[in-house]
């Protein structure tokens, strides 16, 4: 490669042998199983994605935090706007450091979770959001697992009944401020949890333990109320680490499924598979949550789950659900009729814009929190070392 100072080069030709013929124990299943659809219908639904942009300070992580909402009814077609994005971010100064990231990215999940789950109340038959089903049931274990063995030997107030109040607001009124109030709630509730708190190491366990419950007592809720609304609830992804179709094969992973798939549907504009994990996700064994929590969600039906690999006239998509979806032609159907030329269905594309972050809007608001601060708070939101010596951030 002229101009830029590396050698062109290619892979092995062994590797890509390797890679061609790897495909060939998936190729028979998915020319069984593969379907087709035509069906045009065309439900009412909700697209959901948040955000966070995080800057790290001396003695904190400075959070913000932003959630967007696009409604889509027909017919005639026509997009209404639900929550804003970063228009109304939501700051949260996150302390002690360690796992300043994974509780922040915790607290944000609950905050997509309680906009669907306003979504449910509101009755929209489809509730789409970015990502997998699947992370929320893995959700208690990670990080939360690690803290509970840690630091097992400390003790917190449970905060289930604030958060299930915050519930109540969503379900008393289904408006955007609705919505607001309780995600303050959420903010006391993390507060008072530092505030209660005697040790860094009592700081760190129960806002830990606050994020966790956020996630999952929403999580529960939302599937409950899906459930009695008869509301479809799915979650997409093009890009995935979750190869259900390698490991129900039992076939070694050269390649993800998502790639192996876009080789093999290449003479298929609109086509779909379905594979059923056997496996149930079970709850771990030692975590932050109550057993009352985690019993809500690791359970019938809601520890099952069900993959959909569809192909909407571009790469192909993971969609991931309980199994109690109604039709799933039916989401396809509307995906692919609400989708750009790259099979990305568009109100997923324009959440994602209007809830995207820059992370210079969290430096900024922290540099505005420390030049306001003073004492032992100043200290705390002074930015690192580096930054105070120009060097890169």
């Amino acid at each position: 490669m002229h101009g830029c100072g590396v050698m062109a080069t290619s892979l092995p030709s062994p590797l890509l042998e390797k890679l061609s013929s790897s495909l060939d124990p998936i190729a028979n299943y998915v020319t069984s199983n593969t379907k087709t659809f035509d069906k045009t219908v065309l439900l009412d639904s909700a697209y959901i994605d948040g955000s966070l942009a995080v800057d790290e300070r001396r003695g904190s992580l400075v959070t913000l935090l932003s959630v967007a909402s696009l409604y889509v009814k027909g017919e005639p077609l026509r997009y209404e706007k639900g929550l804003p994005g970063r228009e109304r971010m939501h700051p949260l100064v996150l302390i002690p450091k360690s796992y300043g990231e994974e509780r922040a990215s915790y607290f944000m999940r609950g905050l997509e979770l309680l906009e669907a789950l306003r979504a449910a109340h509101l009755g929209t038959p489809l509730v789409v959001m970015d990502g997998s089903y699947v992370t929320l049931l893995l959700s208690a274990y990670g990080f939360p697992e690690e803290i509970a063995s840690r630091m097992g030997g400390l003790h917190c107030e449970s905060d289930v009944e604030v958060i299930r109040a915050a519930f109540d607001e969503i379900a008393e009124d289904h408006s955007t401020e609705a919505f607001y109030k309780a995600v303050n709630v959420f903010i006391k509730a993390y507060a008072d949890a530092l505030s209660t708190s005697s040790s860094w190491e009592d700081a760190l366990t129960c806002t830990s333990r606050l994020a966790l419950e956020i996630v999952l007592e929403t999580g529960a809720a939302l599937l409950e109320e899906a459930r009695k609304k008869g509301v479809d609830v799915v979650w997409v992804s093009k890009e995935t680490g979750m190869d259900v179709l390698s490991e129900k094969l039992g076939v070694e992973k050269w390649m993800r499924d998502l790639i192996a798939l876009d080789e093999l549907w290449k003479s298929y504009k609109k086509c779909y598979l379905t594979v059923t994990p056997e496996k149930e996700i079970g709850k771990p064994r030692r975590t932050l949550a109550p057993e009352d929590v985690l019993a809500r969600i690791y359970r019938p039906p809601w520890n099952r789950y069900e993959v959909t690999y569809a192909k909407l006239g571009g790469a192909t998509l993971q969609i991931t659900y309980p199994l109690l979806l109604h039709d799933v032609e039916d989401v396809l159907s509307t995906l692919t009729l609400l989708s750009s030329d790259s099979g990305y269905p568009r109100p997923l594309i324009h959440v994602h814009h209007m809830a995207a972050i820059p992370r210079e809007r969290a430096r900024h608001y922290a540099d505005i929190l420390w030049a306001s601060s003073n004492g032992i708070e100043r200290i705390l939101l002074a930015p690192m070392g580096r930054i105070l010596l120009g060097l890169p951030g």
